[in-house]
């Protein structure tokens, strides 16, 4: 099915939806909706239940369609509940694919973006789309409440490559139909209208109170049945096992920078779900998560478990990185691990020092006895208010083996700077049961070196001499300078003992950027802010400076 306008008018503009579902597919195998040829996409919008429905068969391919928008995908057209659902035992279902052309564009619509449901409903792949944003990836256009749902006993199926953002800030219906459609497409997350107990949940915001109350009084509400769920990027549970989560943007626009964050968690993990898998040990596999008002990954209830947490970037969300929910917030680590809740309330680790060199980290881990674990660091721009760090940067990881009693101590070196002040990591045992991120620390170093300048706007030598301060505790420094303003060529000299270097290596005409570093005993600085020079032609200069020049090997040098 190609190139159909399916609940919107003729202009792909205004709402002329179905009164159930836009595309409907209840049974056999190997359907496509849409294609990545020209002008094989459908816009499916302004249906008064989903945009597709596949329930019941398997093997079908929803590519490169946008669905809850107008024809152009950049307005929101909304399908009254999810854009997409799968359920009632439909298995090995495509939405998307690996290829911009393939991907589809998901926004506006009341509920999710995907909803993934019942048992059956395994193995489908959420590959490479657009949830909750514009076709540009920049625009924060969400869905009613989650961006992805998979629920019900729904295993084995995979979300990756694909961008998600849940809720949609004001979110209008274009054409209302009917008194309940009216308040079941201005369903809105409202963090702070309700709280019950530990657990967050969300109101209905509907502007008028005198239809609200109309509202309510039809369906006889009570008051803790008139709250949704918290407005989170990808919500599993409902023993969902086995759910694969990498390679995302959740939270973040396509630049992977641009704050499009969920109301809620960016992955929430709950009600008995077990063996997921969010990030990975792969390249690539690792998900950014950030800038989500709530947690980065929350997993909740007590037989939550085996859920790996792994090589993520998880960032500036409003609670902590990770929460395993036995306590809200950061819960404290046991002697030897013996406690019980989600992911095993498995202990973090303990670091002591961190310093600049390459990054050389030590620290210690009490957990179960004799037992092995994956440590994974993180470099963090800053700490939260608990003192726990997020783990915005993966830097790698070690293994470790605890001895009878449950300790461990390591000490780790890895070749990459650190760019941050902060340092964290997380342990995760044999049975991918991640824990929550440790306390900050922050890395020892020393301070930059300040360049000193080349003598004002331009100036001439026959030979260069790179300057710069002298840096307490360094021992030694290291120059580096390149042809390319982010040093993607450079070239480092080494073992500088003197705070200078007389630049008489024979360079070709163009500009040059350096910059330099202070190293110590066991520690170092970070790169200084950098500085440009120019090697100028030496033609039309006086012939015996010329000549003095090549005899000495020098250059002419202007800043």
């Amino acid at each position: 099915m190609i190139g159909n306008y399916i609940g919107l008018d003729a202009g792909g503009t205004l709402d002329r939806g179905n009164a159930t579902y836009g595309i409907g597919i209840t049974s056999g195998g190997a359907n496509t909706v849409g294609g990545t040829a020209a002008g094989e996409r459908n816009a499916i919008s302004g249906n008064d239940q989903y945009g597709v429905g596949i329930l019941g068969g398997g093997g079908s391919t929803v590519i490169g369609n946008y669905i809850g928008t107008d024809a152009n995908g950049t307005a929101a057209v909304p399908n009254t509940i999810h854009g997409i659902l799968i359920g009632s035992s439909a298995s090995g279902n495509t939405i998307g694919g690996t290829t911009s052309a393939a991907r589809n564009i998901i926004f506006g619509n009341t509920q999710f973006g995907v909803h993934i449901t019942n048992s059956g409903s395994d193995n489908n792949t959420v590959l490479g789309n657009y949830i909750g944003t514009d076709v540009n990836g920049t625009s924060d256009l969400g869905n009613g409440t989650h961006g992805i749902r998979i629920e019900d006993s729904a295993s084995n199926n995979v979300v990756g490559g694909t961008l998600v953002r849940g809720k949609e800030r004001d979110f209008r219906q274009q054409q209302l139909r009917g008194l309940d459609r009216r308040f079941g497409n201005q369903q809105q997350c409202s963090r702070q209208l309700y709280r019950h107990g530990r657990h967050r949940q969300y109101s209905i915001r509907v502007p008028d109170p005198e239809l609200s109350r109309r509202y309510h009084r039809r369906h006889r509400l009570g008051r803790r049945q008139r709250h949704l769920e918290q407005c989170d990027g990808v919500w599993i549970q409902g023993a969902s096992t086995n759910t694969t989560v990498q390679g995302n943007l959740i939270g973040v626009g396509a630049d992977g920078t641009t704050n499009l964050g969920n109301s809620g968690q960016g992955v929430n993990i709950r009600t008995g779900t077990t063996g997921n898998k969010i990030g990975g040990t792969a390249s690539g596999a690792g998900n950014t998560i950030a800038f989500n008002g709530d947690d980065g990954v929350r997993i909740e209830i007590s037989i939550s478990l085996n859920n790996a947490i792994l090589g993520n970037s998880i960032h500036d969300n409003g609670a902590i990185g990770i929460d395993l929910e036995g306590a809200a917030g950061v819960d404290a680590n046991d002697s030897g691990d013996g406690d019980t809740g989600p992911n095993g309330l498995q202990n973090y680790p303990v670091l002591t020092s961190a310093t600049l060199s390459s990054t050389t980290i030590l620290g210690t881990l009490n957990s179960a006895a004799s037992t092995t674990y994956r440590l994974e660091f993180f470099f963090s721009t800053a700490c939260d208010g608990t003192g726990s760090g997020e783990g915005e940067t993966y830097l790698g990881f070690v293994s470790v083996t605890t001895d009878g009693s449950g300790d461990a101590t390591f000490t780790t070196t890895f070749t990459t700077t650190a760019p941050t002040d902060f340092m964290t990591a997380t342990a995760t045992d044999a049975s991918n049961n991640t824990s929550e991120v440790s306390q900050c620390l922050t890395v020892t170093k020393l301070s930059e070196p300040t360049l000193v300048t080349l003598g004002g706007s331009s100036s001439e030598a026959l030979e260069l001499l790179l300057d710069w301060n002298d840096v307490t505790g360094a021992s030694s420094y290291t120059l580096q300078y390149a042809t390319q303003s982010d040093f993607s060529d450079s070239v480092e000299v080494m073992g500088l003992t003197a705070s200078q270097f007389p630049m008489n290596v024979l360079l070709a005409d163009g500009t040059y950027y350096w910059c330099a570093r202070a190293l110590g005993s066991s520690t170092a600085s970070r790169f200084s802010s950098s500085d440009s020079f120019v090697v100028i032609p030496l033609f039309g200069q006086v012939t015996l400076l010329v000549l003095a020049a090549v005899i000495a090997g020098s250059l002419w040098w202007r800043r």
